[in-house]
Formats: structure tokens, C-alpha cells, sequence
């Protein structure tokens, strides 16, 4: 019984957020890149962040990609990058673009995710579509509210 209070003890200790913080556990890194294959000339505009990284707005021309790489960590919190994509003035995604559900079951070579701007939606790794353009327009960013297109109230 004494062994057993000794063990739970170190493993307490070792999943404490301050044993965390001193030896953080990293998975191998991983990649997210987000294309642009949208017909018509049709850039993109791609805003993706974390909870502790903003990776700042950027606008993709046909053809370009947007890429970036890091270590998850595992014991201090689980890692969670979100893109907000807008094709036009008037359509968006947004959506979880790494969580470790999605890196286990849709990662392809070396770690890697594909999203894929198309004219009916975002795909994932090519062949995976994953959601349809949403009407309206959003503030880049996962929590602030859907600003709807001017026109489209006074159409109504």
C-alpha cells in the first residue's frame, strides 16, 4: 500500500502544471499548410491563430499556400489552431484546423495537413471534403459575431 501511495505520488507530481511548465512533452512537429485553388482569379483571405500564436492575415493569390509547423504539447494543454478563410466579400469558413483528433486521423507524409480553398468549400488532403462556404462575412477571428453584408439586409 506504501509502494502504491509513493507511485501515485510521483505521478501526481509529474503531471503537475509546474512539472509541465519545467519538462514540457512535445509530440514531433507538425504542418499545416492552407492553398488556394479558387477558380476565377480569386484570392484568398486566410487568417489562422491559437490561443497563443496569431499567425496574422494573409491574402493568397491562385496556386499560393500559406504554411506553417509547430511541437504540441502534451501535458500542459492540447493544442488548437482555427482558420478563418473569405473566398469574397460575401461567403467564409472557419473552423479547427489542427486538434489532436484531427492530426491522429487525417494527417498524411511527414506530419502534414492539407486545406484546400475550392469554389464549393474547404477540403482537407485533396480528397476529404470538410465544410461549404458560409453566407456572410465574419471579423477574422472565432468568436466575434457574423457581420451580415449590408446589402443583403436591405434586399429583404
Amino acid at each position: 500500500m506504501a509502494l502504491l501511495i509513493f507511485l501515485l505520488t510521483i505521478i501526481i507530481s509529474l503531471l503537475s502544471p509546474m512539472a509541465a511548465a519545467k519538462f514540457p512533452i512535445t509530440w514531433p512537429k507538425h504542418h499545416v499548410h492552407v492553398r488556394n485553388e479558387l477558380g476565377g482569379g480569386k484570392q484568398l483571405l486566410v487568417h489562422c491563430k491559437s490561443a497563443d500564436n496569431d499567425l496574422q492575415v494573409h491574402y493568397l493569390s491562385i496556386g499560393e499556400e500559406f504554411s506553417w509547423h509547430f511541437k504540441a504539447e502534451v501535458l500542459i494543454a492540447h493544442t488548437l489552431f482555427w482558420c478563418y478563410l473569405a473566398p469574397d466579400g460575401g461567403h467564409h469558413a472557419s473552423f479547427d484546423a489542427w486538434t489532436e483528433d484531427i492530426g491522429r486521423r487525417y494527417e498524411v507524409k511527414h506530419n502534414s495537413l492539407f486545406w484546400i480553398a475550392r469554389d464549393d468549400g474547404v477540403h482537407l488532403n485533396k480528397n476529404v471534403f470538410w465544410m461549404h462556404w458560409k453566407q456572410g462575412r465574419r471579423n477574422e477571428g472565432r468568436k466575434e459575431e457574423l457581420l451580415i453584408d449590408r446589402n443583403m439586409l436591405l434586399s429583404k
